[in-house]
């Protein structure tokens, strides 16, 4: 992928067949196989050279601007300088839009991650919006973001424990009993961070 002469990279991602660019001034450029709607542009086309998704950024949410993109095997996840985080793609397992119940293999547009706070509705949750996040990541089949305080947020596939949290959990969720997180990683089946300290990794997940 070559960028516009005007443009610098400084994070780039990779899923299956499909990679995500970030620049210094905040745009995002994909370019790839899309067949999941993983590229963030409203369809399900293949796209050979590298394209802006200024448009799609400035629908959901003007003057802002993209933090931090992930990729997973076939979703795309990106952090706005907000705090909110987005997320568009193969959604089977609920890691695009944070519910399972509306799991499909194609989700053609940006879906804002809500998260679950213990202590209210039927089963002792609340359903409110991610708006602290500094970093995301993604996994195969799940994804992850890093909050301003040091806490974890999690959401799509838990066959491995890769969320950190009862296996039964796939909707975003909070993980319990870790330490101020300073930085997050996530990988096929695992999800990582190192602690505050800049001492302490913690791993989960498949085989770990």
């Amino acid at each position: 992928m070559i960028l516009p002469p005007t443009e610098s990279a400084v994070k780039a991602v990779a899923g299956h067949s499909f990679s995500v660019v970030l620049t210094a001034s905040g745009r995002v450029f994909v370019c790839g196989r899309n067949q999941s709607g993983q590229l963030g542009l409203g369809h399900q086309g293949t796209m050979l050279l590298p394209t802006p998704l200024d448009p799609v950024v400035e629908a959901l949410a003007e003057g802002l601007k993209v933090v931090d993109i992930a990729a997973g095997y076939r979703h795309t996840v990106i952090a706005l300088s907000d705090g909110t985080v987005y997320a568009v793609g193969d959604n089977r397992y609920g890691q695009v839009t944070g519910s399972p119940t509306e799991a499909s293999e194609a989700n053609l547009s940006f879906r804002h991650i809500p998260t679950y706070i213990p202590g209210a509705e039927e089963h002792g949750q609340s359903r409110v919006p991610l708006r602290s996040c500094v970093t995301c990541a993604a996994g195969l089949h799940h994804s992850a973001a890093l909050m301003r305080n040091g806490g974890v947020v999690v959401w799509g596939r838990n066959e491995f424990g890769e969320l950190g949290v009862p296996p039964s959990v796939h909707a975003p969720c909070l993980v319990s009993d870790l330490p101020q997180a300073h930085s997050l990683s996530a990988g096929a089946d695992v999800t990582a961070i190192v602690a505050m300290d800049r001492q302490t990794v913690i791993a989960w997940g498949a085989e770990v």
